[in-house]
């Protein structure tokens, strides 16, 4: 098994990502193929982690269909059977979104101030930038297409509520822990 990963970052505002789209389906209408191909090849940010292994369940198979060509006599075409089972290899890509991971991030340090007894008006203002910031990583998330705008609908309702928890100055783990979980089973697929 062999395990790689490749990081795809993009640092930009979700209105400079929303213009980018913009920009390649006026391309794409005008048949600037080329054009949209470049423009949209940078429009990711996610971890990818391949995995190559061995597909062993195959091997039973190859070893059945290489023995009646041992039997007859034809060993050059059973090794080349064999060896095209050996040769071959399944590549699995798991793909995770960067922004859901800073947006986890950054609501776990919201919550961490949220909570905290005799908060100041920095923490609060602090607790506030986590939270905007927290929106604007999944409004970057949603725009680069991991998931689509009804996905995200629920996820905006309870950041909402952790926004208006944490207005009130109120500790409250109880909002947090649940958009964390959501987050936490959301699929942000791509």
């Amino acid at each position: 098994m062999e395990v790689s990963t490749t990081i795809l970052d993009l640092y930009a505002t979700p209105d400079t990502v929303k213009t980018a789209v913009k920009v390649a389906r006026d391309d794409l209408s005008s048949k600037r193929v080329q054009q949209v191909r470049h423009l949209v090849s940078d429009l990711a940010s996610e971890a990818d982690t391949h995995v190559t292994e061995i597909p062993l369940g195959t091997y039973p198979t190859a070893i059945k269909a290489a023995a009646p060509l041992i039997d007859a006599g034809k060993i050059d075409e059973a090794k080349a059977a064999l060896q095209a089972a050996l040769s071959t290899l399944v590549v699995v890509t798991y793909i995770v979104s960067l922004p859901a991971v800073r947006a986890q991030a950054m609501l776990h340090q919201a919550e961490q101030l949220s909570t905290k007894s005799n908060r100041s008006q920095d923490d609060n203002q602090k607790v506030r930038s986590y939270i905007d910031a927290t929106r604007s990583q999944l409004q970057l998330a949603e725009t680069l297409g991991y998931g689509t705008k009804e996905d995200y609908k629920p996820l905006y309702a309870q950041l909402d509520d952790v926004q208006k928890n944490a207005e009130s100055s109120q500790p409250g783990r109880g909002v947090f822990a649940k958009l964390q979980q959501s987050l936490k089973n959301f699929k942000f697929s791509s």
